[in-house]
């Protein structure tokens, strides 16, 4: 299993790869699960790099804007 996973990361196979363990004669829809968890982990990347990007974002113009006003203060004194 851990292969198949570092062989789909290794060739760039992206988020269509489905890697999933299941029991063949154990009931229930097995891929289907697997699809409804990619889709739930997919959907947290996207959110914790989303808000990640956002606290970057803040962070360059929380100091952008703070290096004027130190210049300003400095050429004052």
């Amino acid at each position: 299993m851990a292969c198949s996973a570092a062989n789909a990361i290794f060739w760039g196979l992206g988020d269509n790869v489905l890697v999933y363990r299941a029991h063949t004669l154990a009931p229930g829809d097995h891929r289907a699960e697997a699809v409804t968890m990619r889709s739930e982990v997919l959907e947290h990347h996207r959110t914790v790099v989303r808000a990640a990007r956002l606290v970057a974002l803040l962070a360059h113009q929380t100091t952008a804007d703070a290096a004027p006003a130190s210049s300003v203060a400095a050429a004052a004194s």
